[in-house]
């Protein structure tokens, strides 16, 4: 059960440090703002089902981490997490299609619920911050084609390898630290593994030197090994 919703006056202001919101005009942020609220859920709670026929809004995630699946008949198929600051629904009200995802909460989390058709029009009557949006949305798109990319590929170490070297900063050097997005759990099922078989890749990776380990950080020691390990090549 939901907690009771939260309606908050700043709005203008907490979008503005999200996503493509920041390229906007204090004016647009405030008609955004109109009719807005502030969902509180649970771990484990639905914000957005499968299907479902009013869905009239865009979430932005002021805190927490929201999970996107795809139900089929024994298990839900990970798609991506949105975390906070992203945003999710922009796709839906675009084609105007029932959801084929469903969007579960994975910890305590606060969304911002903006409504639908107010966005609608702001996007409309505005071709700059349409052009945002399309390249919030393509890059969107990029990573989850990148993450099936990753599951794709034959072992559970050339996907964990490959998942890592993903978070490659643009300039490139000979190692590079990151924070794990989300629980193992819920990156192995993104990845098409079970838990213990990214543990078993991770511990792999550790023992051979070519990343340390300490808690939900990596660093990468080695990107060159790391590289290989991607492409399915062992030391």
């Amino acid at each position: 059960m939901r907690a009771p919703i939260e309606i908050i006056e700043d709005v203008p202001r907490v979008l503005s440090h999200m996503a493509y919101f920041q390229v906007m005009s204090q004016e647009t942020l405030s008609r955004l703002g109109e009719n807005s609220h502030v969902i509180t859920l649970r771990k484990g709670d639905l914000l957005v089902a499968k299907g479902a026929t009013d869905v009239r809004h865009v979430y932005a995630v002021l805190d927490g981490q929201i999970h996107v699946g795809l139900p089929t008949t024994d298990s839900i198929r990970s798609v991506h997490f949105i975390e906070t600051g992203m945003t999710l629904g922009e796709s839906v009200l675009l084609s105007r299609t029932e959801p084929p995802y469903q969007a579960v909460a994975t910890r305590k989390s606060r969304v911002l619920a903006l409504d639908g058709d107010r966005w609608l029009k702001e996007i409309q009557s505005a071709p700059g911050l349409a052009w945002e949006v399309l390249k919030h949305l393509a890059q969107r798109r990029l990573g989850t084609m990148h993450t099936l990319a990753v599951s794709s590929r034959r072992t559970d170490l050339s996907r964990v390898a490959g998942f890592i070297m993903g978070y490659q900063p643009k300039l490139q050097s000979e190692s590079f630290s990151i924070e794990l997005p989300a629980r193992k759990l819920d990156i192995a099922a993104n990845l098409g593994m079970t838990n213990s078989s990214f543990s078993r890749a991770l511990q792999y990776l550790r023992q051979n030197d070519i990343i340390e380990v300490k808690g939900s950080f990596i660093r990468v020691l080695k990107v060159a090994l790391l590289e290989q390990a991607a492409q399915g090549h062992r030391e």
